[in-house]
């Protein structure tokens, strides 16, 4: 098939084999790069979501144990929890 084209003809379709080849091996490099750091991009969102939620949680801990000592040191509630008044509690 080839013996019957041209030299001119032989090596532009040579040449535009090859370039499809790196054409296609670059693309699937880059679409596997963006792949990459897409998934890597994710990772660290996430994980900075997650810290967020790591140190709201620790705030809202300190809080609720504020509020309880709080409440534990008002003397009407220290009377109806020694009476075991449940009703009186909500």
């Amino acid at each position: 098939m080839f013996k019957n084209l041209r030299l001119w003809a032989n090596i532009m379709l040579g040449m535009g084999i090859a370039i499809t080849l790196a054409v296609a091996a670059l693309t699937y490099d880059n679409l596997h790069s963006m792949h990459q750091v897409i998934h890597d991009a994710k990772r660290a969102e996430l994980s900075q979501y997650a810290e967020t939620i790591l140190v709201n949680v620790a705030a809202e801990t300190r809080l609720a144990r504020a509020l309880s000592a709080l409440v534990a040191n008002i003397p009407d509630v220290q009377a109806h929890f020694a009476t075991g008044d449940r009703s009186s509690w909500l």
